[in-house]
């Protein structure tokens, strides 16, 4: 005897109908919802209205309260934000010259070896430890005095700006310089909300630069004009889908970001998109990165200064477990990169797997920040490297 053939799906919605009706209601309008939404919505409605549901209220909130000076962090026009002097907040403390330091700062030496740390919170040590837990205080000895203007969320280009433009008349002997984990992903955004959805504390705009011609050219941001009246902002999202690399995440959710059902096709989507990295390659992140490291290291030289670049790592990249370990070893290309080109590179993942310390130790609360402990691993490194430098000048 034949099998019989399989229904077509829609004589089981019929069958439905008559079965259920009410979910059947619910099923029809949803599906009529989520096209609507999909395919007619975005044509008719403004993108700064669908900016407002992209947005926190909190990031809304953040984003006023920065041009009122009541944010941990003020507008630069130059580099998009910088700390803002004499801040307090909790264990978080902010000096007069906007750096983190334990002690009063002055412009003359006090001291044979004055190193300055620039970077993200991975350098400046994040909110949970304090001032005398950082790397840069752990560091300082009788010959070594130190000055730390790690800036929540900062990348790569915004270290050189902000040294070219003003860091670089504190005169340090040594220039210590976070990479963060996939430092090159930092260099092709401006907007922090459209790399980091997520993120509340810092949803600001910065610079960035790109390659032209062999030679790096300046896209330049205004806080105050971009951020000031955000989400109502027209100019701000012609800007970001024109500059900035992650507008693609804004974009999608304009169409697929409103409804659970096309939500989580979208929330799939972008996780193969996160994968992508690992399979294709990327020559020219690589080659932007690379350039601007060395833009850095040749400033810092005119300024009479070594540097030592700090490879930062969390617990994923030292455990590498699951799929992952199976999967390119990113971080391990990027250091080799820069070994290659013959840069002073500190790899802190071999430093912590040497250091037989157990990394529930070495990080934070939140995986991903070093704790006092592991801070004061890589500030015994650190010391070794400096020293040796400091004999080489």
């Amino acid at each position: 005897m034949e099998n019989k053939k399989e229904r077509p799906i829609w004589k089981h919605l019929f069958k439905l109908k008559k079965s259920a009706p009410v979910l059947y209601k619910f099923l029809f309008i949803y599906i009529i919802a989520e096209i609507f939404v999909i395919c007619i919505l975005p044509f008719i409605l403004d993108k700064t209205i669908y900016l407002s549901f992209y947005l926190s209220s909190q990031a809304k909130e953040k984003t006023h309260l920065f041009f009122k000076n009541q944010n941990s962090m003020i507008p630069d026009e130059v580099v998009g934000w910088k700390n803002r002097p004499m801040t307090t907040k909790k264990s978080w403390i902010i000096d007069e010259n906007g750096s983190r330091a334990t002690h009063k700062f002055s412009f003359d030496k006090q001291k044979s070896i004055r190193v300055m740390f620039l970077g993200s919170s991975m350098i400046n040590g994040g909110t949970r430890i304090s001032n005398h837990e950082t790397i840069s205080a752990y560091l300082e000895d009788d010959m070594i005095e130190t000055i730390n203007f790690g800036t929540m969320m900062y990348s790569l280009d915004q270290v050189l700006l902000s040294y070219r433009t003003n860091l670089y008349k504190y005169n340090e002997d040594i220039l210590v310089v976070g990479i963060d984990i996939e430092a090159n992903e930092g260099l092709i955004n401006h907007y922090i909300p459209f790399r980091f959805p997520q993120e509340e504390n810092v949803p600001y705009i910065k610079p960035r630069f790109e390659i032209c011609s062999g030679n790096l050219r300046l896209i330049e941001v205004s806080p105050k004009k971009m951020l000031e009246n955000i989400p109502n902002n027209n100019f701000l999202i012609k800007f970001l889908s024109e500059n900035d690399s992650f507008y693609y995440k804004f974009d999608t959710f304009c169409y697929f970001g409103m409804l659970p059902v096309s939500g989580s096709i979208r929330n799939g989507s972008l996780k193969l998109i996160r994968l992508e990295k690992y399979f294709v390659d990327n020559s020219s992140g690589d080659a932007l990165l690379l350039a601007i490291i060395n833009e850095i290291k040749f400033e810092a030289e005119k300024n009479g200064s070594r540097v030592i670049f700090l490879m930062n790592t969390d617990k994923t990249i030292i455990l590498r477990s699951g799929i992952y370990r199976f999967l390119k070893d990113l971080y391990n290309h990027q250091f080799e990169m820069l070994l290659e080109k013959g840069l002073n590179v500190i790899d802190i993942r071999s430093v912590f797997l040497h250091s037989h310390v157990n990394y529930e130790i070495l990080f934070d609360a939140d995986q991903s920040h070093y704790s006092a402990s592991g801070n004061k691993i890589i500030a015994d490194k650190l010391k070794v490297d400096i020293l040796k430098a400091s004999k080489l000048k």
